[in-house]
């Protein structure tokens, strides 16, 4: 069955605007692109094409890949399969979309799953996970109109059934078939071909964590969630008996399964669902996490409770579209050209919540590898102060300390912005000739920090730079943190006047930034006293 899928257009989109800028981090393409199946499987092939790959490991999921190929490379393919024609019929587009964001959710699923059983391929079950149901995207690009009724009213293995009865489109060889033609690492199918007599316990765990997670996934749809709670023996077919949990892992799966699905059900309906009504059909999990509702457009906002759960179970698609906004270039041209190119008429700018970077142990473990010596050790000490800090006055103040003492900045500082984001002032400072409590005024609305996003200036470009900093210094890092506070806080660095922001300090900034964000949420406190840390 020869069909082309079409990528989700707002991540094609999105990613055309932010490829010129040079700071936008290869990790942080890899997020976005990885949120759509069909553009997952492109740089995937690619990156195991002979060209690319030559004699090293093939590759599995998409931020390897990403690594691999580079900006430009992206770029180039998603040009290509940008030309692919979009699903004409609305409600048939509406269906296929909505599976895409059931990918997206069950790729989640795995991660977690394999989080907790198997950290050693988290990673491959995530991208095993995102592929699951490529045979049914398939099936409605081809079907159409005639598959939409079916996947509205029936669970998924009776649309299943039901494809091969009426249509006679068998659907998982459908989608071997597909991801084969696609070039797919052969160790990816021993998570969906049952027929492939697994050879080691690797391949075995692989297959145990998918099902299990899509066994889960299934569960929490078809209002048999509760069968699954720590306090109920598991049903006697479960996968998840043969992943051995012991009764604190299994306490832990099913709390963060049920925080990440509750999150996916209020983004889409507002509430959280009640435990006797929850959704018993696919199309109730429609998400298309890119697009903003009617109601939503003119805040660009998301709700709280889905971005509480980001903290912990972030995927691809949490958020990812306000995150990435935050790497446009700051002047106001860019960002107006952006907003205008994304057709978000009524947004404002200063109403749009703070950008935080958030930083994966996987992402970590990744950086790390591009750090040298000296950097990599700054990293490993303020990793860990973030560790052993008990509140969060301590984990900022030793912060904004290591990042002078170690030598990677010359000055920091805390700066707390007004409501209206037009005024800031310098809560704490490290470094020298840094005075705390100085009042700064925003000219610019667009700045990043009235926008609260995240930005490194790396040069001295004095036509813009002096306007935009908040000190004035035209090479400089800012960042939001996720800490309670009436209003947005912000942490600022620079290497003195006259000094640029080298690409290790950048590479450091935005990894402590990712960093305080995970770990600044599970403390008590808030921020220090006001003052000066050092003269």
């Amino acid at each position: 069955m020869a069909v082309d899928l079409p990528p989700d257009t707002e991540i094609m989109r999105t990613v055309r605007l932010l490829a010129a800028d040079r700071n936008l981090h290869l990790t942080g393409l890899a997020e976005l692109t990885s949120a759509d199946p069909v553009i997952t499987l492109e740089l995937i092939r690619v990156a195991n094409a002979t060209f690319f790959a030559a004699d090293r490991p093939t590759i599995s999921d998409v931020k390897t890949a990403v690594i691999r190929l580079g900006q430009t490379a992206v770029v180039d393919i998603l040009d290509s399969i940008s030309a692919r024609p979009p699903i004409g019929d609305p409600a048939v587009a509406q269906v296929f979309e909505a599976i895409r964001g059931l990918a997206r959710q069950t790729a989640t699923v795995c991660r977690i799953v394999g989080e907790i059983s198997q950290p050693q391929i988290a990673r491959l079950a995530e991208s095993a996970g995102l592929f699951m149901l490529i045979g049914q995207m398939v099936a409605c690009a081809y079907l159409g109109p005639a598959f939409v009724e079916d996947f509205r009213s029936r669970k998924r293995t009776a649309l299943v059934y039901r494809l091969q009865q009426e249509h006679n489109i068998d659907v998982p060889m459908l989608q071997l078939d597909y991801l084969r033609s696609h070039g797919v690492p052969t160790f990816l199918f021993y998570a969906f071909d049952r027929g492939m007599k697994c050879k080691n316990p690797v391949q075995a765990a692989l297959r145990f964590v998918v099902e299990s997670a899509v066994e889960l996934f299934d569960a929490y749809r078809e209002d048999r969630w509760h069968k699954y709670a720590p306090n109920k023996p598991l049903p006697a077919h479960s996968a998840l008996r043969l992943l051995q949990l012991s009764p604190e892992q299994h306490n832990q799966l099913y709390h963060r399964v049920n925080k990440y699905l509750s999150a996916q059900y209020y983004r889409t309906h507002g509430a959280e669902p009640e435990p006797d009504t929850l959704p018993s059909l696919m199309t109730d999990f429609r998400c298309l996490p890119l697009e903003l509702s009617d109601d939503a457009a003119g805040s660009a906002k998301l709700p709280d409770a889905a971005s509480a759960a980001d903290d912990i179970d972030s995927s691809a698609e949490q958020i990812v579209l306000v995150q990435h906004l935050a790497v446009i270039p700051s002047d106001g041209s860019a960002h107006r050209l952006a907003l205008e190119e994304m057709q978000l008429a009524d947004y404002h700018p200063l109403e749009a919540p703070p950008s935080y970077i958030q930083t994966s142990p996987f992402i970590l473990e990744i950086e790390q590898q591009t750090l040298g010596d000296s950097a990599l050790s700054t990293l490993q000490v303020i990793e860990k102060a973030c560790r052993e800090a008990e509140t969060k006055e301590a984990l900022l103040l030793s912060v904004l300390n290591l990042l002078i003492s170690t030598g990677t900045f010359a000055r920091s500082a805390l700066i707390v912005l007004n409501e209206k984001r037009n005024e800031a002032f310098l809560h704490c400072t490290a470094g020298e000739a840094m005075v705390a409590e100085v009042v700064l005024e925003l000219k610019d609305p667009l700045s990043p920090l009235a926008l609260c996003l995240n930005k490194i200036q790396s040069f001295n470009t004095k036509a813009s730079g002096d306007v935009l900093s908040p000190l004035g210094v035209s090479s400089y890092a800012i960042s939001p943190i996720r800490i309670d506070h009436a209003s947005p806080v912000v942490l600022y660095a620079d290497c003195g006047p006259d000094q640029p922001v080298m690409m290790e300090a950048r590479r450091i900034f935005r990894l402590v930034i990712g960093l305080l964000n995970r770990y600044l949420p599970e403390l008590t406190g808030g921020l220090p006293e006001k003052g000066s840390l050092t003269s």
